[in-house]
Formats: structure tokens, sequence, C-alpha cells
């Protein structure tokens, strides 16, 4: 009887433990079949509550979990400057991409900003991996010189390392202090303080409510004016036709891109050629026969200055002779006004003659002219 006790209870050890394998299996089977996708990162920062198995998510959606965390010198560098995060993608989570074809998405979704990111998890300290898009002109890939073996996703800081890092600049801002500055800045504040306290005396508080309340009125009637005027039907085409003109003038850039380059090539050439100019016009005056020519010129400027003092000179003996003849002019007036008159009649019996010239020659040159003879006389 004892016998067959031990036999019935080892049965049963060996059918629960079989039980208990086999619970065990179809829990977890789904784990070793599963197919995924090898993810990795290099972090610059603690990871401190960042465990394997931890989650990973894009933009929330859990996509895999962390399968390792080491330092990068185990896989490539000699260096523990970065944490080496490997993460194993589900694969079920993107259907219809295979590995090669994630790859060159993730690597595409890159240079747009995508970065693993260590998130807290709540208030437990615990941290997930966080996938999600940043600013990549602030958050650039850190430098590496090795070829990722897996899917690379860059890392950003996390905002504890943020936090860290504003909190580490404001303490080195108020090091940096020292306490004659603080002085000045307590007395400015009390300054500004004391002013704004006797201004506050000083000042009507009725009249500056009314002055207040105006200006309030003015603003609300400029916006009721500026409401009406966005309400004309004219109004719509405005934007349409801003839009057109910008296009146009986006077509009329793009068209003339190949003018504006080749300009821009010929206004270097021609800054360079002007380079060059100013370069052989300052060896030039710097060489020793521009040195020589300007010894000459300072010479001719020298006759050329005596020549002008002469040149003042004879000019000064002029006006003293037309002053001088200017006198005699006006001494002379009257005595002139009639010379004057003598030579117009003179002119007008020229005139005359020539005019009696011109009809009667011989009567100037001979005389009267002769009798006149009628018919039948001898």
């Amino acid at each position: 009887m004892r016998q067959s006790d031990y036999f019935k209870l080892g049965i049963f050890v060996i059918i629960g433990t079989g039980m208990l394998l086999l619970v065990v299996l179809i829990l977890g089977a789904g784990d070793y079949f599963k197919e995924t996708y090898t993810m990795e990162t290099y972090i610059n920062e603690t990871v401190n509550g960042l465990e394997v198995g931890s989650p990973v998510k894009l933009k929330g959606v859990q996509v895999g979990s962390v399968s390792e965390i080491s330092f990068v010198s185990h896989y490539y560098d000699e260096s523990y400057r970065y944490v080496y995060v490997e993460c194993e993608l589900d694969a079920n989570k993107f259907k219809t991409l295979n590995r090669d074809s994630l790859a060159e998405v993730i690597k595409e979704d890159v240079k747009n900003g995508l970065r693993a990111q260590p998130t807290s998890l709540g208030l437990t300290g615990q941290l997930y991996l966080n996938l999600d898009y940043v600013n990549p002109a602030t958050n650039p890939p850190l430098p590496i010189t090795w070829q990722p073996q897996h899917i690379y996703v860059p890392s950003a800081p996390s905002t504890l390392s943020r936090l860290e890092q504003a909190v580490a600049s404001v303490g080195d801002f108020l090091s940096g202090l020292k306490k004659q500055d603080i002085e000045i800045i307590v007395e400015d504040v009390k300054a500004i303080t004391q002013g704004v306290r006797s201004f506050m005396k000083r000042t009507d508080m009725k009249e500056l409510g009314k002055s207040l309340v105006a200006n309030l009125k003015e603003t609300y009637r400029l916006l009721a004016r500026v409401n009406q005027l966005l309400k004309d039907p004219a109004m719509e085409q405005v934007i349409p036709d801003a839009s057109g003109a910008i296009a146009s003038l986006r077509r009329i850039l793009e068209g003339s891109e190949q003018n504006m380059v080749a300009s821009f090539g010929d206004a270097r050439e021609a800054m360079s050629s002007l380079k060059r100019t100013t370069t052989t016009i300052e060896q030039a005056v710097a060489g020793p026969e521009m040195k020589k020519n300007l010894e000459g010129m300072s010479k001719t400027f020298a006759n050329v200055n005596e020549a002008s003092e002469e040149l003042r000179a004879a000019v000064r003996k002029l006006h003293a002779v037309l002053a001088r003849t200017n006198n005699l002019v006006a001494g002379q007036q009257v005595n002139i006004e009639a010379i004057m008159s003598d030579t117009r009649l003179l002119i007008q019996n020229l005139k005359e003659l020539t005019e009696d010239a011109k009809r009667y020659p011989s009567g100037v040159i001979f005389g009267a002219p002769p009798a006149k003879v009628e018919p039948g006389e001898r």
C-alpha cells in the first residue's frame, strides 16, 4: 500500500510539473516565435532607471522593448563616453515593412528629427525609451566614428537632462555674479520702484483713468473699423490675389535663377578684377618710379603756384587799368555821346550817297545829269 501511494504521488508530481511547463510554454511561446528587428542607439547621459525589458514607444505606442544595456566600448569604441542601448522592435507593428524597408524609412525619418529619448514613466523614476520627432537643428546626432551594425536611431537629451543643464546654467550665472553686481541690481530695482511710486503720487488717478478709457474707446473704434473692412467682399479677393502675386514672384525668381547665378559670378569676377587692379595700382604707387614722378610733380606744382601768383598780379594790374578806363569814359561821356551822334549822321549821309551812286553813277562822278532833249529838237 505504501509503495502504491508513492507511485501515485510521483505520477501526480510528474503530471503537475508537465502541466506547469506546458502552461509556461503556451504563455511564452509567442515570444520565441515572434519576429523582431534589432535597433540600437547611443546615449550620452545617465540611464539610471532604464532597464532591460523597459518599453520602447513610438509616439506613445509600444513597439518593442530594451534587450541590452552596456557601453559602446563593448562593441565599437574603446572609450566609455556613450551608453549602448539595444532594442528589439516588434515586426508585427510594421506589417507592411521588412527589415531593409524599415531601415530605409527610419534613416529618412532620422533626417527629419526622429530621436530616441529616455523619458520618465510618471513619478516612479522608471525610464522607458521614447521614439519621437524633435527639431533636428537643435538635436544633432552624437558624433560617432563607426558604422552601426543594426538599425540606428540617434538619441536626444532627456527632459531631466535638459532641466539639469538649465539649472546648472542658472547656477553658473548666479555664481558669476559678484556681490557688487547684486547690490547694483537691488539699487536699480529700488530706484524704479521709487520712481513708480512718485509718479503715482503726482499723477491724478482720475485723469489717468479718463485717458485710459478714452484710449480704450479709440482702440474699440479702430477694431470695429478693421472688422468692417475685413467683412468687405473685396477683402476675400485680396488673399488669393496676394497668393497669386507671391506665386508669380516665385516663378520669376525660379526662372531667373540661372541669370542671377551668372550675375553673381560676373560680379565676383569683377570684384576679383578690381582687387587685382587695386593691387597693381598699389604696387605702382609704391615703386621707385612713382616716387620720382611724385617728386617731379611736386616741383611742377611749385612752378604752377609761382605762375599762379604772377597771373594773380597781372589780373590785379588789368583790374586797375579797367578801373582807370572806366573813370576816363565816365568823365568824357558827353563828348563820346556827341561823337556817336556825329558818327550816326555820317553813316546816314554815306547811306544816302551810296543810294545816289546806285541810281546815277555818272552824276556822282561828273555832276548833274544832261538836259532832257525833246523830240524834233536839234
